[in-house]
């Protein structure tokens, strides 16, 4: 029968790798899921460093605030609840999202979520790994646009192969998702108006239109530029 107080070990399904994605901080008294934890979100993108001793949590922090923290919940000393309490009064309103990583479904769990101090409870042999790793993504600010390529929501960013682009206008976002989603059918340059161009822009603005482009490519980071095809006539392609 299988245990199900140990974590999922079925495929991770995690995203493309996208280095860049910030800073995790697990802790977990439990080696073996340490260091599951560990492998998924740095083969998501994050840079990661695993605690078996939660003593060490705040020793670590003086490095720089973690974009997530992970806590297994019981633990010899401190509990995950206690720290995620400490995190919230030594951080205040700018601590790290806490993510409480446990096999501990029972009571307890729902005061956590509604008192604020953890984010969200990924229950180890329910949820697997793949949970926990798209959660991470999520409380660190990241968007899935595309095979290898996020946005960060907080500042209107997009990370592709380790780098960032300059903050992207709202049209300029629409752009990127379409682009995307598009695939190789790209994105014409009658649906490109619509996108980038402000309504009532004149409808043979291919000048105008040109120079949104430019200024738009001229924001991406060079890997994403090498990728962004022009098709003559047609539009833009992007090669994910």
């Amino acid at each position: 029968m299988e245990d199900q107080s140990a974590p999922s070990r079925r495929a991770l399904t995690v995203p493309t790798r996208v280095p860049g994605l910030g800073r995790v901080l697990v802790v977990d008294d439990d080696q073996e899921c340490l260091e599951l934890a560990c492998i998924a979100l740095t083969a998501a993108g994050f840079a990661v460093e695993g605690l078996s001793d939660p003593r060490l949590l705040f020793e670590r922090l003086g490095a720089g605030t973690p974009d997530v923290v992970v806590l297994d919940r019981h633990m010899p000393g401190d509990s995950g609840d206690m720290l995620a309490a400490k995190l919230r009064a030594a951080f205040g309103p700018h601590r790290p999202p806490v993510l409480l990583w446990t096999a501990d479904a029972g009571r307890g769990i729902e005061a956590g979520l509604l008192s604020g101090l953890v984010a969200e409870v990924i229950v180890k042999g329910l949820q697997g790994v793949d949970v926990l790793v798209q959660q991470a993504i999520n409380h660190a600010g990241w968007d899935h646009v595309g095979p290898g390529l996020m946005y960060r929501r907080r500042d209107g960013r997009l990370l592709h192969g380790g780098r960032t682009s300059r903050p992207l206008t709202e049209r300029e976002v629409d752009f990127v998702y379409q682009l995307a989603a598009a695939g190789a059918a790209g994105v014409g340059r009658t649906q490109a108006k619509l996108l980038l161009l402000e309504p009532g822009a004149s409808e043979s603005s291919n000048t105008l239109l040109n120079q949104v482009i430019a200024r738009f490519k001229r924001k991406l980071p060079t890997t994403l530029r090498r990728i962004l095809v022009t098709v003559r006539g047609k539009g833009l392609r992007l090669d994910l």
